[in-house]
Protein backbone atom coordinates (compact mmCIF):
# COMPACT_ATOMS: atom_id res chain seq x y z
CA UNK A 1 0.00 0.00 0.00
CA UNK A 2 3.02 2.31 0.44
CA UNK A 3 3.67 2.08 -3.41
CA UNK A 4 -0.11 3.83 -4.25
CA UNK A 5 0.77 6.65 -1.69
CA UNK A 6 4.36 6.66 -3.01
CA UNK A 7 2.80 7.84 -6.54
CA UNK A 8 1.00 11.14 -5.14
CA UNK A 9 3.73 13.38 -5.23
CA UNK A 10 3.94 17.48 -6.23
CA UNK A 11 6.29 19.02 -8.29
CA UNK A 12 7.89 21.65 -6.10
CA UNK A 13 6.40 24.91 -7.70
CA UNK A 14 3.09 23.57 -7.54
CA UNK A 15 4.08 22.67 -3.84
CA UNK A 16 4.63 26.94 -3.66
CA UNK A 17 1.99 27.73 -6.03
CA UNK A 18 -0.66 26.01 -3.90
CA UNK A 19 0.55 27.53 -0.77
CA UNK A 20 0.60 30.91 -1.86
CA UNK A 21 -3.10 30.27 -3.39
CA UNK A 22 -4.17 29.44 -0.05
CA UNK A 23 -2.67 32.37 1.32
CA UNK A 24 -3.67 34.75 -0.82
CA UNK A 25 -7.41 33.09 -0.40
CA UNK A 26 -7.39 33.22 3.35
CA UNK A 27 -6.64 36.71 3.16
CA UNK A 28 -9.72 37.21 0.80
CA UNK A 29 -12.04 34.94 3.21
CA UNK A 30 -11.19 36.72 6.06
CA UNK A 31 -11.72 40.13 4.81
CA UNK A 32 -15.04 38.78 3.13
CA UNK A 33 -15.80 36.92 6.82
CA UNK A 34 -15.30 40.65 8.38
CA UNK A 35 -17.21 42.88 6.37
CA UNK A 36 -19.91 39.89 6.50
CA UNK A 37 -19.83 39.76 10.55
CA UNK A 38 -19.85 43.81 10.22
CA UNK A 39 -22.82 43.61 8.24
CA UNK A 40 -25.07 41.20 10.19
CA UNK A 41 -24.14 42.32 13.46
CA UNK A 42 -25.39 45.88 12.47
CA UNK A 43 -28.49 44.09 11.13
CA UNK A 44 -28.75 42.54 14.71
CA UNK A 45 -28.25 45.73 16.83
CA UNK A 46 -31.32 47.49 14.24
CA UNK A 47 -33.78 44.47 14.96
CA UNK A 48 -33.06 45.09 18.84
CA UNK A 49 -33.54 48.51 18.43
CA UNK A 50 -36.81 47.83 16.25
CA UNK A 51 -37.97 45.64 19.20
CA UNK A 52 -37.26 47.98 21.74
CA UNK A 53 -39.11 50.69 19.82
CA UNK A 54 -42.12 48.81 19.31
CA UNK A 55 -42.21 48.15 23.22
CA UNK A 56 -42.27 51.56 24.02
CA UNK A 57 -44.82 52.53 21.64
CA UNK A 58 -47.42 49.18 23.46
CA UNK A 59 -46.20 50.78 26.81
CA UNK A 60 -47.47 54.32 25.52
CA UNK A 61 -50.40 53.48 23.96
CA UNK A 62 -49.80 54.07 20.10
CA UNK A 63 -49.98 50.41 19.47
CA UNK A 64 -52.08 47.67 20.94
CA UNK A 65 -51.09 44.66 22.31
CA UNK A 66 -51.86 42.08 19.63
CA UNK A 67 -49.49 44.01 17.31
CA UNK A 68 -47.29 44.19 19.43
CA UNK A 69 -47.14 40.43 20.06
CA UNK A 70 -46.94 39.74 16.44
CA UNK A 71 -43.80 41.94 16.35
CA UNK A 72 -42.63 40.81 19.40
CA UNK A 73 -42.43 37.14 17.52
CA UNK A 74 -41.31 38.48 14.19
CA UNK A 75 -38.10 40.54 15.76
CA UNK A 76 -37.39 37.69 18.09
CA UNK A 77 -37.11 35.09 15.09
CA UNK A 78 -35.41 37.67 13.11
CA UNK A 79 -32.61 38.33 16.04
CA UNK A 80 -32.54 34.34 16.67
CA UNK A 81 -31.57 33.81 12.56
CA UNK A 82 -29.22 36.84 12.65
CA UNK A 83 -27.29 35.29 15.93
CA UNK A 84 -27.30 31.53 14.06
CA UNK A 85 -25.55 33.62 10.86
CA UNK A 86 -23.15 35.25 13.08
CA UNK A 87 -22.37 32.09 14.99
CA UNK A 88 -21.47 30.02 11.18
CA UNK A 89 -19.50 33.31 10.34
CA UNK A 90 -17.69 33.35 13.61
CA UNK A 91 -17.11 29.21 13.56
CA UNK A 92 -15.72 29.34 9.99
CA UNK A 93 -12.00 30.33 10.86
CA UNK A 94 -9.33 29.48 10.11
CA UNK A 95 -9.32 26.01 9.47
CA UNK A 96 -9.74 25.80 6.10
CA UNK A 97 -6.26 26.56 5.44
CA UNK A 98 -5.35 24.27 7.86
CA UNK A 99 -7.00 21.45 6.29
CA UNK A 100 -5.67 22.75 3.08
CA UNK A 101 -1.30 22.40 3.83
CA UNK A 102 -2.26 19.22 5.86
CA UNK A 103 -3.55 17.93 1.95
CA UNK A 104 -0.22 19.41 0.87
CA UNK A 105 2.06 18.22 3.38
CA UNK A 106 0.03 14.97 3.06
CA UNK A 107 0.48 14.70 -0.82
CA UNK A 108 4.52 15.76 -0.18
CA UNK A 109 4.87 12.65 2.48
CA UNK A 110 2.44 10.33 1.99
CA UNK A 111 4.90 7.21 1.26
CA UNK A 112 7.51 8.52 3.94
CA UNK A 113 4.82 9.27 6.73
CA UNK A 114 2.82 6.04 5.96
CA UNK A 115 5.76 3.75 6.49
CA UNK A 116 6.03 5.08 10.39
CA UNK A 117 2.42 5.05 11.28
CA UNK A 118 0.54 2.37 13.41
CA UNK A 119 -1.88 0.28 11.70
CA UNK A 120 -5.26 2.19 13.11
CA UNK A 121 -2.91 5.34 11.46
CA UNK A 122 -2.30 3.56 8.32
CA UNK A 123 -5.75 2.50 8.09
CA UNK A 124 -7.11 6.18 8.13
CA UNK A 125 -4.51 7.28 6.12
CA UNK A 126 -5.45 5.07 3.67
CA UNK A 127 -9.07 5.68 4.52
CA UNK A 128 -8.29 9.33 3.42
CA UNK A 129 -6.53 9.09 0.34
CA UNK A 130 -8.18 6.22 -1.57
CA UNK A 131 -11.16 4.44 -2.26
CA UNK A 132 -12.50 1.88 -4.39
CA UNK A 133 -10.89 -1.09 -3.09
CA UNK A 134 -11.35 -4.56 -5.02
CA UNK A 135 -9.34 -7.65 -5.60
CA UNK A 136 -8.56 -8.22 -9.33
CA UNK A 137 -6.56 -11.84 -9.60
CA UNK A 138 -3.77 -11.23 -7.13
CA UNK A 139 -4.14 -7.37 -7.42
CA UNK A 140 -5.06 -4.67 -4.83
CA UNK A 141 -7.11 -2.11 -7.12
CA UNK A 142 -8.50 1.27 -5.69
CA UNK A 143 -8.98 4.51 -6.99
CA UNK A 144 -7.45 7.95 -5.28
CA UNK A 145 -10.14 10.63 -3.72
CA UNK A 146 -9.76 13.98 -4.63
CA UNK A 147 -7.44 16.02 -4.46
CA UNK A 148 -5.20 13.43 -4.09
CA UNK A 149 -6.39 12.18 -7.89
CA UNK A 150 -4.95 14.99 -8.85
CA UNK A 151 -1.40 14.48 -7.36
CA UNK A 152 -1.29 10.82 -8.24
CA UNK A 153 2.19 10.11 -10.32
CA UNK A 154 2.19 13.94 -10.81
CA UNK A 155 5.74 13.15 -11.20
CA UNK A 156 5.18 12.03 -14.54
CA UNK A 157 4.22 15.18 -15.78
CA UNK A 158 6.80 17.73 -17.92
CA UNK A 159 5.09 20.82 -16.09
CA UNK A 160 2.66 21.77 -13.58
CA UNK A 161 1.20 24.74 -13.71
CA UNK A 162 2.71 26.26 -16.76
CA UNK A 163 4.44 29.30 -16.91
CA UNK A 164 3.64 31.07 -20.33
CA UNK A 165 0.49 32.99 -20.53
CA UNK A 166 -2.44 31.63 -21.94
CA UNK A 167 -2.89 35.09 -23.53
CA UNK A 168 0.28 35.65 -25.65
CA UNK A 169 -1.68 38.71 -28.02
CA UNK A 170 -0.49 38.81 -31.69
CA UNK A 171 3.26 38.05 -32.70
CA UNK A 172 2.94 40.29 -35.77
CA UNK A 173 0.00 42.42 -37.20
CA UNK A 174 -2.93 41.01 -38.55
CA UNK A 175 -3.74 42.77 -41.84
CA UNK A 176 -7.33 41.40 -41.66
CA UNK A 177 -7.31 43.65 -38.40
CA UNK A 178 -6.93 46.35 -40.53
CA UNK A 179 -9.22 48.97 -42.37
CA UNK A 180 -8.98 47.58 -46.48
CA UNK A 181 -5.67 45.90 -45.63
CA UNK A 182 -3.11 48.03 -44.88
CA UNK A 183 -0.32 47.14 -43.83
CA UNK A 184 1.95 49.19 -41.16
CA UNK A 185 5.19 49.95 -42.62
CA UNK A 186 8.08 50.53 -40.41
CA UNK A 187 10.30 53.52 -41.41
CA UNK A 188 13.85 54.13 -39.31
CA UNK A 189 12.44 52.47 -36.00
CA UNK A 190 8.57 54.02 -36.37
CA UNK A 191 5.25 52.53 -37.57
CA UNK A 192 3.42 54.56 -39.65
Amino acid sequence: MAAALTGIRLPENAVELTRKALTDSFAEEKVYRNNKLRHLRAEHSKTIIKQDAAYEDKLAGNITSEFWERLSVKYTQERHELECQIRAHEVANDQYIVTGVKIIELAEKAGELYVHLTKEEKRDMLKLVLSNFSITGKSLCYTYKKPFDMFANSASWPEWLGCQDSNLGMTVPKTVALPLGYTPTIISGQTR
